[in-house]
């Protein structure tokens, strides 16, 4: 539901793009339908989250994405640093 271009088309060109392929891509949308998480899979995403519906639950989500790609996730040095 981005304004002029969706997420599924802008992570195709991220994954497209050979300097930005190899960045994590966290799809964080409001839908769970089995459509579009296998979409958003097929075109490279790295993981798909559900948005909890209350604020507070959006930033605990946030706040675990944050802790398992900066502090769990083993990553490339490149895409590291």
């Amino acid at each position: 539901n981005m304004p002029g271009l969706d997420g599924r088309k802008t992570l195709e060109i991220i994954k497209n793009t050979p300097h930005l392929k190899n960045i994590p891509v966290v799809i964080l949308t409001t839908s769970d339908d089995e459509r579009d998480i296998a979409a958003c899979y097929e075109l490279g995403a790295n993981t798909y989250v559900q948005k909890p519906v209350d604020f507070d639950g959006l930033i605990s989500a946030v706040r675990r994405l944050k802790e398992y790609w900066f502090e769990i996730a083993i990553l490339p040095r490149e895409l590291s640093a």
